[in-house]
């Protein structure tokens, strides 16, 4: 399974903008003036609009894709406690939206642990 994490770059030297690499970098959906770009060890692939698109496309060339902030708040859900769980799917829909998650089972999840309390 290829873990995706969020990185902020702001390097005037460098490269500027936000990528989502995998521990290695061999895997990387990166956005550059505002499309957003697939790349690894094969090419690349882009230019997407949305990062849902840019996501889609990775899942398609690498089958097996999460991103780790989705992976952190399906824990966080089991393991918080019951008050706060839905707080944490909140969080995670205002930072990131929908992208690289099962929306509909986690709210599942999260009204089944607010109900157990």
């Amino acid at each position: 399974m290829i873990e995706l994490k969020r990185e902020q770059h702001d390097d005037p030297t460098g490269f500027y903008g936000v990528l989502w690499t995998d521990e290695s970098n061999e895997h990387v959906i990166a956005q550059e003036g505002g499309l957003f770009y697939v790349r690894d060890e094969n090419g690349s692939s882009g230019a997407w609009s949305t990062f849902d698109e840019a996501f889609a496309d990775a899942l398609d060339l690498w089958t097996e894709v999460s991103l780790a902030p989705a992976n952190q708040v399906a824990v966080d859900i089991e393991l918080g406690r019951a008050d706060e769980v839905g707080d944490f799917l909140l969080e995670y829909l205002a930072e990131y939206g929908a992208v690289g998650i099962d929306v509909q089972r986690l709210a599942r999840r999260v009204f089944d642990r607010v109900e157990q309390g």
